[in-house]
């Protein structure tokens, strides 16, 4: 079965292929926009980093990623906590297949923790880069 990478290059040759041969311009109009409408539908199915922002509205399974481990997960409230001494909010989610509840700071979104749309491969891990201390930490393991 080919990956959603291999798919979407295919309608993209097709979609080339179809404006350059001599096909009707009424049926051309019909290619061209049900291969719009595929690309749209499967670019939207890649895994993305969500925003901070994002992440409470997400009302299904996010994949949650921190220490090289990704994991699924689902928003389950914001908490205002003290820590070290400074107020912050922290949004706390539920690990799925661990029955239990972990916290994250929103002042480290981005650096120490981040969540995905869908579950993210290996290669797109690394092609998202960190913000700030998590990319040096990286670097300096490699």
């Amino acid at each position: 079965m080919p990956d959603l990478e291999q798919v979407i290059g295919n309608i993209r040759i097709i979609r080339t292929w179809a404006a350059c041969s001599a096909i009707r311009s009424k049926d051309m109009g019909r290619i061209r926009e049900t291969m719009d409408d595929a690309l749209t539908l499967l670019e939207t199915q890649r895994p993305r980093l969500l925003t901070l922002e994002e992440i409470p509205l997400t009302a299904g399974i996010l994949w949650l990623e921190e220490n090289d481990c990704v994991c699924a997960a689902m928003f389950e409230r914001l908490e205002p906590q003290t820590v070290f001494g400074r107020m912050t909010n922290i949004l706390k989610f539920n690990l799925l297949g661990r029955s239990r509840l972990c916290g994250h700071d929103v002042m480290t979104y981005g650096r120490k923790w981040r969540c995905w749309t869908q579950c993210p491969t290996t290669q797109q891990r690394k092609a998202e880069k960190w913000n700030g201390e998590q990319s040096q930490r990286t670097a300096a393991r490699k």
